[in-house]
C-alpha cells in the first residue's frame, strides 16, 4: 500500500493499514465514577511492516532515524475506502523491538510489527508570498498578480517595497481581494499605498481585516485601485507572510 513519511517512500512497503477514529478517553472521579470524554483529536492510522532479512534491517533503521528526529511527523497514505491520499500531521510510536525475531547472530530476520501514528493538529507553516506587477503601472485594475492558495490558512502581516514612486501627485494603491469567495473579501480594510512624496518607498497605511482567513484554492488577487498623477511607477512588490494549514486531505 501506498505511505510516506514526511515525503520520504520506505524501503519496503505497508502491509495492511487500519484507520480508525482515536476513540474515547476514560477519568475516574474521586467517588471511583467513570467519566467518559469523547476525543475529537482525529484518527490513529496503525500501519503494519512485514519483510526479510536484510530489508527488515534497513526498514527499522528507517523508521528509528525518522523518530529520532522528532515524535510529530507528516504521513501519506492510501484510504482505500474513499480511492485517495490522505495527508495529516501524526503522533509517531517507537518501532517495537520487543516483538521483532532474531537469529542466533543477534540478526533480525522475518518479522511483522505495527506503529500507530496518531493525527494531531496540524501545525501552521508561515510563508512568504510575492505579488508582483511588473512593469510600468500606466492604469488602475484588478488581478494585477494573482495566487492560488495551495492549502487553507490565513495572512498574518502584508508588507512592500516598489522599484519607481512615478512622478506627480497622489500614489500607488493596492488591495488584496479573495477572488474565490462570495461575495469578494477584501483583506485591507484600508488599502496599502506607495506614496510618491515618501522616501523610503515601502508600502504604507495598509491595515489587515480582523479575519484575514482563505480556503485551499481561494485565488488571492492584487487590485490596484489608484496611480498617481504622472501614470509612471513601477514594478511592485505587496509581500504577504501567510500562515498555511500544513495537513490537507486531496
Amino acid at each position: 500500500m501506498f505511505f510516506m513519511i514526511d515525503g520520504i517512500h520506505l524501503t519496503c512497503d505497508p502491509l495492511p493499514i487500519d484507520i480508525v477514529p482515536a476513540g474515547a478517553q476514560e477519568t475516574l472521579t474521586s467517588d471511583r465514577g467513570v467519566i467518559v470524554v469523547e476525543d475529537q483529536s482525529g484518527i490513529v492510522v496503525t500501519v503494519t511492516f512485514g519483510a526479510v532479512g536484510g530489508n527488515i534491517q534497513r526498514l527499522i533503521a528507517e523508521l528509528e532515524s525518522i523518530r529520532n528526529t522528532g515524535p510529530i511527523h507528516e504521513i501519506t497514505f492510501e484510504d482505500i475506502y474513499c480511492n485517495r491520499l490522505v495527508t495529516i500531521n501524526a503522533y509517531m510510536n517507537r518501532v517495537p523491538r520487543n516483538v521483532l525475531t532474531y537469529d542466533v547472530g543477534g540478526n533480525i530476520i522475518y518479522s511483522q510489527f505495527s506503529i500507530p501514528f496518531r493525527q494531531v493538529e496540524p501545525p501552521a507553516q508561515r510563508i512568504l508570498v510575492e505579488l508582483w506587477s511588473r512593469g510600468t503601472i500606466s492604469a488602475t485594475g484588478d488581478g494585477k498578480y494573482k495566487w492560488s492558495a495551495p492549502s487553507a490558512g490565513k495572512i498574518v502581516q502584508v508588507e512592500g517595497f516598489i522599484n519607481t514612486l512615478g512622478t506627480g501627485a497622489g500614489q500607488t494603491r493596492f488591495q488584496i481581494r479573495n477572488a474565490t469567495s462570495s461575495p469578494n473579501v477584501d483583506y485591507l480594510s484600508t488599502p496599502g499605498d506607495f506614496v510618491v512624496a515618501s522616501a523610503t518607498k515601502k508600502l504604507e497605511n495598509q491595515v489587515l481585516i480582523t479575519s484575514p482567513s482563505f480556503y485551499m484554492g481561494d485565488e488571492i488577487s492584487l487590485d490596484c485601485d489608484d496611480i498617481p498623477g504622472g501614470a509612471d511607477s513601477a514594478n511592485a512588490c505587496i509581500q504577504m507572510w501567510v500562515e498555511l494549514q500544513k495537513a490537507v486531505w486531496r
